[in-house]
């Protein structure tokens, strides 16, 4: 069936990729993907050459930015140990951009379309002794060439959901023939285990490790601590909710219920982040303000503004450490964006309804520290409860402890597990 699976998708391959250049011809995201990759041998080639020859390669490889977040804590550990030379590769432009220049890899390339003669090219240029896929973006070819060229292959924070698609009988059996590929597997939960194991992976290649975003949130806020974004004078005495990765979808459920707050709370403090801080989206959020606010980018000019929107990127996750209570976007939008970069600093995390995308968001709110609201009213008053309760603070405070303090250590699980097979 292995067999039959590789033909069919090697024939459907390059009649996807048709589609997805003439869909191209209308989306400029998809026509920046694939021009980026005209030179990416070229590029990778000169790359190469500046690295140390007598060192094995680990190869690092992410779909786009958030994934590659988790997938730091452990390749940091790999850098630190000096022995290896690092490469990291991505699919989307967004990761690649925002990180062509992250310190801690020898070499970053985008990753080719997935066609069998251009990832043969791909490992052999690299010549890989490892390489570690973080979570879903698996690519069927590149994975049956390392398999065949007996590269020793693992999925870090591996999750697959009950009601997973992949589970389906057909889609089920061209899984069946990617999940065995791997070497081991390090799940971020027993249920993942389980659901993972119809895939006919061997029980004994699949190990519960925990969830590298743990890691990554919070030593990220250990570095957020010296790192100062807002002057005492905009802080000092402030109540301060942070709304981040802010859509427009959100903002249409929370903005009417924040503009009274802040009319009945003189010393509440409102910073949105947008998901994308264009000046389309950022006229779009004043053009609906009835309080004086100040662009980040000017805030030296702070003279008690009520409200701060943040029209740089890359500052959210330090930012939430001047935060009482955040909002986390996109759980009005397509699917909540990250809950643990605001609960690290054992904050309350408020969010709309849209977090099938998230079992930590589900957690939170099963430990009584994460909650929904669904429209402006709603936000209204849960806002105003959190803020008047300072009990119920101080029991999210410890609850988030303890959270934090049971799921830290992921990377490192990983890392010792794998040294004491070699």
């Amino acid at each position: 069936m292995e067999i039959l699976w590789k033909i069919i998708y090697n024939i459907f391959t390059p009649l996807l990729f048709l589609v997805f250049k003439f869909i191209g011809i209308f989306n400029s995201k998809i026509r920046y993907t694939l021009k980026v990759r005209k030179n990416l041998f070229k590029v990778l080639e000169d790359k190469l050459l500046k690295i140390d020859a007598s060192k094995p390669t680990i190869w690092f490889h992410s779909s786009s930015m958030g994934e590659f977040e988790q997938t730091k804590p452990l390749l940091e550990k790999y850098y630190s140990s000096n022995e290896y030379n690092i490469v990291v590769t991505f699919f989307s432009p967004s990761g690649y951009e925002n990180q062509k220049n992250y310190q801690f890899a020898h070499v970053i390339s985008y990753l080719p379309l997935d066609f069998y003669c251009l990832s043969k090219k791909f490992v052999e240029k690299i010549k890989p002794s490892k390489v570690f896929f973080t979570r879903y973006d698996l690519w069927p070819n590149l994975l049956w060439i390392l398999q065949k060229k007996n590269v020793k292959t693992y999925l870090i924070d591996a999750t697959l959901k009950d009601s997973s698609l992949r589970l389906l009988p057909i889609i089920k059996s061209f899984h069946i023939s990617i999940f065995k590929v791997f070497d081991m597997i390090f799940t971020i939960s027993e249920n993942d285990k389980k659901n993972i194991l119809n895939f006919e992976v061997d029980s004994n290649k699949i190990i519960v490790a925990g969830d590298t975003r743990y890691d990554r949130v919070y030593n990220k806020s250990l570095d957020a601590k010296n790192t100062k974004l807002l002057d005492d004078k905009v802080i000092n005495n402030k109540k301060i909710i942070i709304f981040g990765s802010s859509w427009l979808a959100d903002q249409n459920h929370y903005l009417e219920g924040l503009k009274k707050l802040l009319n009945e709370e003189e010393n509440l403090l409102a910073i949105i982040v947008p998901h994308e801080p264009t000046k389309e989206h950022i006229k779009e959020i004043t053009e609906k303000l009835d309080h004086k606010y100040i662009l980040y980018s000017n805030i030296s000019e702070y003279i008690d503004e009520r409200i701060i929107i943040i029209d740089k990127i890359g500052l959210l996750l330090t930012l939430y450490q001047y935060a009482n209570i955040a909002f986390v976007g996109g759980s009005f939008e397509q699917g909540i964006h990250n809950v643990l970069e605001p609960a690290v600093y054992k904050i309350p995390v408020i969010y709309g309804p849209k977090i099938e995308n998230s079992q930590e968001a589900k957690l939170l709110i099963k430990e009584g520290v994460g909650f929904i609201f669904n429209n402006n009213e709603e936000f209204y008053f849960l806002v105003k409860d959190l803020l008047d309760d300072n009990d119920k603070r101080e029991q999210i405070l410890e609850k988030l402890k303890e959270i934090f303090s049971a799921n830290i250590g992921a990377a490192e699980r990983i890392y010792n597990y794998l040294l004491k097979l070699n």
